[in-house]
This record gives C-alpha cells, structure tokens and sequence, in this order.
C-alpha cells in the first residue's frame, strides 16, 4: 500500500468514527426528549357523578390581565383566585404545580399580547396585557387553542384565536369549549396578517397542572382537522410538555416570563369551518389510543 492510499484510508476510517459519534449523539438526544416525566403532586379533577338534574355548567371565562414584574408568590395567589371560582371541581386543596409553574422568574415582565401579536421581540415585547394570563387566568381551560406563531405588524391590534364559552360536564370527565375562528380570519385579514398555510396548536399547561400528560386527537370524531408535516397527534398517542420560565425569546433586556416548549408532534391545521377537535387525555401513556380517555376535551371552532 502506498502512501497516498494510506493517507485516503485514515481519513475514511476518521470520517466514519465523526459519523458513528454524531449518530450516537443524536440517538442519545432523542432517547432523552422521549423521556415522559410524570409531574408528582398533580391536581385532581373531580369525576364523582352529581346526583342533581343539572347535567352541564358554564365556566366564567377571564380576560388577560398583566403579570410584569410580579413575583411568582403573586403569580400563584392569582392563580389559587381563579380555580377558586370553580373550587367544587377540584379534589382537596389546590396548589399551582411547581412542574408547570415553579420555575417563573420574580420580577420579570411577560411577553405581552401586543407585543407578541404587533411588535415582535425587541424593547416592545412585553406592551399589552400578559400573552400567558390568558391561560393562568382560565384553569379549567385544560387545551387551549393558539395560532402556532405570532406576528409583527405595528400598526394593528392583537389578533389571536378567543375562546367565547366553556361548557362542563357534571356527570361525566368532559368539556366543550367553543371559539370564533371565523372572526379571528377577519381580524386577520383586517390587519394584513398572511393566512397561507396556518397551524394551529393547544396551549397544554391547564391540561398538565390537573396531571393529564397524554394526548390523542380522535379523527374519527373530529372534522376539518389536518396533521401538519411534523404532526403526530391526530396518528398517536403524544407526550404533553408545557412550563413557564425565563427566557430570551422576547429580547427584552434580562428576558421573560413566558411558556415552552416547542413541540412539532402537537400542531395542525383547520381545513374547513365549522370544525370541531375531539382530544383524548390521559394521565399515564395508555395501551392503545383507542383506550378510553381519562377526560375528553372537545373544541368547537365556527
């Protein structure tokens, strides 16, 4: 063997071993996003059967309110207020989980709603009411339907997808909530906001505070939904991962409060309105997505 075939051969057998070490890396990484982390201490739902006629209530929807600069002991008081408003559906004391809510950061401001929605990251990130309040605000909103991104246009005003009724069920682990996409379409064509391609995912945090950390959205119950390219959802079963804490995406100086994380596997698209979104939870990963769900939480999109 000569010189040059020798020199050839080392750098293969080189390239090769950077490979093998880059796969193993990547293996390893996603061996450990696979990891399904149970959160200890969830709240419970209550799931006794009411012995009254009344099958159904309406749970009051709250509007956003501002978080800038509050402490998290402030946060959680704020939070405990509005599972008050409802506190026969819970089972003993509520506690904001820690997994979820522990790691909000003292003093520190919150991506906004005009900021998020007209303004994008920068020195104006957190002007408007705070993005997340939407969902503190409403415990029992357990998936809350977003626009899987934002927008920056500075001459116009939030828009994003709002929720105008969630119905519980009495006698059974149930709920519908109801949201006008069609006029969240207008609001978008009225501000020149780009309509091609959209997708859609829940906010997940409610649904992991009360311990439901499993997702299946039923097709063969649900109508004008569509898996993006990335989705899983509507084909699996699907790991549930939401939490507050600092972070720099807002690009305000020292960052914000706001939730993570990014999860591709959960997004869809609408393809047509009325559509309706029927999802399964469960609080451990069942056998089957055909299991029967721990609690049924429905969207009903007109």
């Amino acid at each position: 063997m000569n010189k040059k075939k020798a020199i050839l051969y080392i750098i293969i057998l080189f390239e090769l071993i950077v490979v093998f070490n880059i796969r193993k890396s990547i293996d390893a990484q996603r061996k450990t996003a696979k990891t399904e982390y149970l959160p200890p201490n969830a709240n419970v739902l209550k799931q006794t059967p009411n012995e009254s006629a009344q099958k159904e209530i309406e749970i009051f929807l709250n509007p956003p309110v501002e978080f800038d600069y509050l402490s998290k002991d402030e946060i959680y008081d704020l939070r405990k207020k509005y599972v008050e408003q409802h506190k026969d559906l819970v089972q003993g004391d509520y506690k904001p989980l820690d997994a979820v809510f522990g790691r909000i950061v003292d003093g520190k401001p919150w991506w906004g709603l005009r900021g998020q929605f007209c303004y994008g990251n920068g020195d104006r990130s957190i002007d408007g009411l705070s993005e997340e309040s939407r969902f503190i605000a409403n415990p029992f909103h357990l998936l809350y339907f977003i626009e899987g991104k934002a927008y920056r246009e500075e001459s116009c005003f939030p828009v994003y997808p709002r929720p105008y009724k969630l119905i519980w069920s009495i006698n059974e682990p149930k709920a519908v909530a109801k949201y006008n996409l069609t006029k969240f379409y207008k609001d978008k064509d009225a501000v020149g906001h780009f309509r091609f391609n959209e997708s859609f995912v829940f906010e997940r945090m409610n649904a992991i505070d009360f311990g439901y950390n499993f997702i299946f959205i039923d097709p063969s119950l649900s109508k004008g939904v569509k898996p993006t390219p990335d989705s899983r959802v509507l084909k699996e079963v699907c790991y549930l991962r939401g939490f507050i804490h600092l972070g720099g995406s807002c690009g305000y100086p020292g960052g914000c409060n706001n939730g993570s994380p990014h999860q591709p596997e959960l997004y869809f698209q609408i393809s047509d309105v009325p559509a309706k979104i029927y999802c399964k939870l469960w609080k451990k990963r069942p056998e089957s997505k055909k299991d029967e769900a721990d609690f049924i939480f429905v969207v009903e999109l007109d």
